[in-house]
């Protein structure tokens, strides 16, 4: 998966590149962003090994948001998704069996 990940981004990275340079100054302009307001479930995943995007980050995002759940990955890095399948695909299933909307 993590192999296909890394392919998929390099393909077409040249057409691709000024998007991504556009999302990141785009990204760096935002000052604050409601958090607080999101009403939905939300369950934050993020390794305490990450060098690309602080572990405070995840942790001030899960705080921000009531209710919202947190995931720890211990030691994982920015690819944690990958590197931790099997912890991250059980707790997305739990979370979202937890969350499933009742039909009525």
């Amino acid at each position: 998966m993590l192999q296909a990940l890394l392919v998929g981004t390099l393909h077409r990275l040249r057409e691709r590149l000024p998007g991504t340079v556009n999302d990141t100054e785009q990204f760096r302009s935002i000052r604050t962003y409601p958090l607080a307001e999101i009403a939905v479930p939300l369950l934050a995943i993020h390794g305490t090994g990450d060098r690309v995007v602080p572990f405070a980050h995840g942790q001030a995002l899960a705080s921000a948001v009531a209710g919202a759940e947190f995931l720890q990955i211990e030691n994982g890095e920015h690819v944690s998704l990958f590197t931790h399948l099997d912890e991250v695909r059980a707790r997305v299933r739990s979370f979202l069996a937890r969350h499933r909307p009742t039909r009525g």
